[in-house]
């Protein structure tokens, strides 16, 4: 009987060391998609900042060509 609640004992513990290793796995794998999905979102936001800064320059010269045309007229 003790040899049977010894086994039981060992195989309770190796699920445990199982669930534990999943546990961190799905720890790691969490953080390293949080990683991706931050460098992702850096990499959109200096994009769109890019954009902003050449839309503003595109109006910026816009502007002035009218005022140009305007003058001239």
């Amino acid at each position: 009987m003790k040899k049977l609640t010894i086994e039981i004992n060992r195989g309770n513990n190796d699920r445990q060391k199982d669930d534990s290793s999943k546990a961190v796995d799905a720890d790691a794998e969490k953080i390293k998609r949080e990683e991706v999905d931050e460098e992702a979102y850096q990499d959109k936001s200096a994009l769109q900042v890019e954009e902003d800064d050449e839309e503003e320059d595109l109006n910026r010269i816009k502007e002035e060509s009218r005022r140009r045309y305007s003058s001239h007229s």
